[in-house]
């Protein structure tokens, strides 16, 4: 997860700070692994910019099973 991700769970940034965030990202050199976050991250948070709340939870994946 990149900080973007982690500061927008933390609700340190907005939805379009985090797309803003994923811009700079695709300026550097990136892995493949990188490259990869970038397009899912992309994608979900045009689908659900109008919900933030979802776009968190879907940002954190799955929670554990106790």
């Amino acid at each position: 997860m990149c900080i973007a991700c982690i500061e927008f769970i933390k609700g340190t940034l907005t939805v379009k700070e985090l797309r803003n965030g994923l811009v700079e990202m695709a300026r550097d050199e990136l892995t493949r692994d990188q490259e990869h976050h970038l397009i899912e991250v992309r994608t979900l948070a045009e689908k659900n910019e109008n919900d933030p709340e979802e776009l968190k939870k879907k940002l954190q994946g799955p929670r554990p099973k106790d």
